[in-house]
């Protein structure tokens, strides 16, 4: 069974995405844990996350953004089989990232456009992958949980967990399944750099980069400084010229 955890702030959105496309899933039994969050209740994703982990049946874990729509009717079929014949996989997802070369089925935004140039049939190893949807074994998320300390904002919390499978040897796979996401994807703020800079620095003994969708950064403490403060200039020369 898998149990989908979702934090929602906009239940209409949640209803008219997530859930109606769950209602045509076929062959796969799951429970829905949905994280009410209108109100801003959480500080951060994985304290939302925490505050339902326990009480998750399944035996797969799937974290999953509201404006996502399955539209395979075997999805969580395939993610579960997935699982049981590759055990060594820590982590899987719909969209992710290697030598800076995007994998991905999904489709995003209004009118739709492709996130990859590619049409995956099989599934990929990658480096990272996308916050929007992935699954992680519940044993498996158990005996290495989210790192709250290092991703304390909104941000790269399944990038970190990517590297930590990394490092553990475990396999970080992309999926060949097609879903739609309403909103183009996530955005670079302070949290995001600050919660970069912590997942930089957890690993920067171990990987010369940490690959997001968004970019690729140096795990160098003064490159990713310097290209980080090149961002804020060049946002704030973009906001003062209009």
């Amino acid at each position: 069974m898998i149990s989908i955890i979702c934090i929602s702030n906009n239940k209409r959105v949640y209803n008219d995405y997530l859930a109606k496309s769950l209602f045509t899933q076929r062959s796969c039994s799951y429970e829905i844990l949905r994280v009410d969050n209108q109100n801003n209740q959480y500080p951060n994703a994985i304290r939302a996350f925490n505050s339902v982990i326990k009480e998750a049946k399944g035996e797969y874990l799937m974290f999953v953004h509201q404006d996502i729509a399955l539209e395979d009717e075997y999805f969580l079929n395939k993610v579960e089989a997935y699982f049981k014949d590759h055990p060594q996989t820590g982590i899987v997802g719909i969209a992710g990232v290697k030598d800076r070369h995007i994998y991905s089925n999904i489709e995003h935004s209004l009118p739709r456009v492709r996130v990859s140039e590619d049409f995956l049939t099989n599934e990929v190893a990658v480096n990272s992958l996308d916050e929007c949807l992935f699954v992680i074994p519940k044993q498996c998320l158990q005996e290495h949980p989210f790192d709250e300390q290092v991703c304390d904002h909104w941000h790269l919390y399944t990038v970190e967990y990517c590297y930590q499978m990394k490092k553990l040897n475990k396999d970080v796979v992309v999926l060949p399944l097609k879903a739609y996401h309403l909103s183009q994807g996530d955005f670079m703020n302070e949290g995001y750099y600050e919660t970069l800079l912590k997942v930089a620095n957890k690993y920067h003994k171990d990987f010369n980069r940490i690959e997001t969708t968004i970019r690729s950064w140096s795990t160098h403490p003064f490159m990713l400084k310097l290209n980080i403060r090149y961002l804020r200039y060049k946002k704030a020369r973009m906001e003062k010229h209009g």
